[in-house]
């Protein structure tokens, strides 16, 4: 069965067999999780700590994640191109859906991110820097336009898109953490990024019951379908996630001054949940994949 795609003639949607969604589900996956890499990286740098010497390690990091986000963005495009039936899926793909014009729009702000990183070398962020951070929130919130809130209303997809921002936030921001606790103050490096993850959690929570209520349109969604087991997998990832934190701020955090080892735990913990965020994003794609199973439109191509 093959639907036609209203915003591109001669592109054709069609109901696509698990061989075809796996080179897809993995560059988008990587690709989401280094944007969240990079917006983590200049958000912990405008609200938590910007060490001098972690600098040069966190751009390293930048660059490489800014890279890796550019050809996994390329690549998610032409790998999604493939499962499309047109004369020329790449270009027809690119130019003649949304999902194309948001991704290339992606493309061309993170091609002006990559040419900030010079400043990042600075710790002053000043009011460009905040420009910058502003284009990273962008290209981060932007990808609820290539996915299935999208396609329910701009709603649904603003709250995905504030959904994103703040889960790319705190994933994001705990690989600078663990670079930055080597480095500086680490009690008040902790105590800014706990803030930080505070609010980014609080907007998790609102945005993302709203997301599963209208994918899921109540219990019997989350826990009657592939879909909605999954989504309650993910959300049990992020609880573990949110334990680790507490314990962070609550028995670890007060003893820095005192305990030798505190330190330590808290690089350790900050890179158990950022692994933790990664199988969370990859989660996210496997939901994205049974969406498309069942008969929800994988991108929004009107």
């Amino acid at each position: 069965k093959r639907a036609p795609c209203l915003g591109a003639p001669g592109l054709h949607n069609a109901i696509m067999p698990q061989a075809l969604l796996d080179p897809v589900t993995a560059a988008r996956a990587v690709h989401v999780g280094a944007t969240a890499l990079v917006w983590g990286v200049l958000l912990f740098r405008a609200c938590v700590a910007w060490p001098d010497g972690a600098r040069q390690a966190l751009t390293r990091v930048t660059f490489g994640a800014l890279v890796v986000a550019m050809v996994s963005g390329a690549a998610w495009l032409v790998a999604l191109s493939n499962t499309y039936d047109a004369p020329d899926g790449v270009r027809t793909l690119a130019l003649e859906t949304r999902f194309g014009r948001v991704m290339l729009l992606r493309g061309l702000l993170l091609v002006a991110l990559f040419a900030a990183l010079p400043r990042l070398r600075d710790a002053h962020a000043g009011v460009i820097d905040h420009g910058f951070l502003l284009l990273a929130a962008i290209v981060t919130g932007a990808l609820a336009l290539t996915g299935h809130s999208g396609a329910l209303g701009w709603s649904e997809a603003a709250s995905d898109a504030l959904h994103l921002v703040a889960a790319g936030g705190w994933i994001g921001a705990l690989g600078p953490l663990a670079l930055a606790l080597r480095h500086g103050d680490a009690a008040t490096t902790a105590r800014r990024f706990s803030t930080l993850g505070l609010a980014c959690v609080a907007a998790m929570a609102v945005t993302g019951s709203f997301n599963a209520y209208a994918l899921a349109g109540g219990l019997p969604g989350l826990f009657g379908t592939d879909w909605g087991r999954t989504l309650l997998l993910k959300l049990a990832l992020v609880i573990a996630m949110l334990a680790i934190a507490a314990f962070n701020r609550y028995a670890v955090t007060p003893r820095l001054a005192t305990w030798s080892r505190a330190a330590p735990l808290l690089r350790a913990n900050a890179l158990t949940e950022l692994a933790l965020g990664f199988v969370v994003i990859r989660s996210e794609e496997h939901t994205s994949e049974l969406q498309s199973r069942f008969g929800i439109s994988y991108a929004v191509f009107c």
